[in-house]
């Protein structure tokens, strides 16, 4: 077996990252997008010591956990990994994988893990977001990094984001058109002495409030008064930071927070106990299952 040929693979489980994994002659190969029970022709990618890459040509049988994506970005965007099988079957998955780290890894035995708990309805649930700001052929992107690259994949909405978030995006990208302001990426590289990073919105899934925070190399960020202008359109906009990071590195968010409206921190509830939620502290990001739990 070498790169580029085509065999067809039995598809026996999912890997850590949900790729499919095949083997042939105990060969294991992953592939992106296929699901256990499948017979899949596949092209070899890259062949490791002990492992291998390849990708679908052609799906000879398909799994009945098969469904069609709800997101159009989900085959070239790297956010999510498993939204091409059914939700019944993505719960099963995490059972998997939790006892499979802990038999496996952990070297526990006969280890028994409860269900994984549902969500009513698994979608715009999220209440925070970190999202790549970049140009493309002159045009204002922002969106989540293609599968295993630093490829900006430009989205107007992220269907597991709160919805705000997405109207935020979307006024952010057309601001900085208006008004030329410059990103640290332009055409999937990376321009160090430009102004943009990130865009991170922090939302209190029960309170409304909403807090717009900008990542950029200096705080010095031109047209502002524009940005805010739109943002206090949206209900229950509350705060709105400059988070400065100079630093050449994949860490979002620098050490340095500058306020320039509202409050450097919103509120939240979860049951009946308030907190206050500042750019960097750490909240869970799934408000609806952190109730249950």
């Amino acid at each position: 077996m070498k790169k580029n040929d085509k065999i067809l693979l039995n598809i026996e489980d999912l890997g850590v990252s949900g790729e499919g994994v095949g083997k042939k002659d105990g060969f294991p190969i992953f592939i992106d997008y296929a699901l256990p029970g499948e017979v899949i022709e596949t092209k070899i990618l890259n062949l490791k010591k002990n492992y291998g890459f390849g990708k679908i040509i052609n799906i000879k049988k398909e799994s009945v956990k098969r469904v069609t994506p709800k997101c159009p970005y989900y085959f070239r965007c790297g956010g999510c990994q498993i939204m091409h099988s059914s939700y019944d079957y993505q719960l099963q998955y995490k059972k998997h994988r939790v006892k499979d780290s802990l038999e496996r890894i952990g070297g526990l035995r006969d280890v028994k893990v409860t269900e994984t708990a549902a969500m009513e309805d698994p979608y715009f649930y999220r209440n925070k977001v970190q999202i790549p700001l970049g140009r493309e052929n002159g045009k204002a992107i922002g969106g989540f990094y293609r599968k295993r690259s630093n490829d900006i994949i430009d989205m107007d909405e992220c269907i597991i984001q709160n919805s705000k978030s997405n109207i935020v995006l979307n006024i952010v990208k057309k601001w900085i058109d208006d008004n030329n302001i410059s990103t640290y990426q332009v055409d999937n590289k990376v321009e160090p002495r430009n102004l943009l990073r990130h865009l991170v919105v922090r939302e209190g899934f029960n309170t409304g409030d909403l807090m717009v925070i900008l990542v950029a190399t200096s705080k010095n960020i031109p047209y502002l008064e524009e940005l805010i202008a739109s943002l206090k359109e949206i209900d229950g906009f509350k705060s709105f930071l400059i988070n400065v990071n100079k630093e050449k590195t994949n860490v979002v968010l620098g050490k340095k927070n500058i306020l320039v409206f509202g409050k450097d921190f919103i509120e939240d509830t979860i049951k009946d106990i308030l907190f206050k939620i500042s750019p960097n502290s750490f909240f869970q990001v799934n408000p609806v299952q952190t109730e249950i739990m």
